[in-house]
């Protein structure tokens, strides 16, 4: 380390740190204070003061203090999830995804059903017998 050789952190030199106005400042340039409780968001300037809430926090008090510090136009460091449900209620019915937006393969009369009814779109057919003897032809050919 002495020698500054390859593979070692690069020695503390002057110049190598941050600006003394911006040093121990949050990336926004705000001050940064931890909220345990209410009484810490008292006093505190939403154009000077970011806040990060203390990870001892349960999630009762957590939406307290989020809904509290939104409005006293206070940014939070760490508001975890925005859809944070409200407790004992329910919770949020997820989207469904793009395979259960699918048609089911279904089994029995309703199936036979839609085959009927696409059988008889098709001109020249009337019956499903006759588009079996249709579609056997068309497997035999090739």
């Amino acid at each position: 380390m002495r020698k500054e050789k390859k593979g070692w952190p690069a020695l503390v030199k002057a110049g190598r740190g941050s600006a003394a106005s911006t040093r121990g400042r949050h990336p926004r340039g705000l001050i940064e204070r931890l909220v345990r409780n209410e009484a810490d968001l008292e006093g505190l300037n939403p154009k000077v003061h970011i806040i990060r809430l203390s990870a001892q926090l349960g999630e009762r008090r957590r939406i307290v203090l989020v809904e509290r510090a939104k409005s006293l136009n206070i940014h939070i460091a760490n508001p975890g999830k925005e859809e944070t449900r409200p407790i004992g209620g329910e919770p949020k019915e997820t989207e469904t995804s793009a395979i259960e937006g699918l048609p089911r393969a279904e089994t029995g009369k309703s199936a036979e059903v839609e085959v009927q009814h696409e059988l008889e779109s098709e001109p020249g057919v009337s019956t499903t017998s006759q588009a079996k003897e249709i579609t056997d032809e068309e497997d035999a050919e090739s």
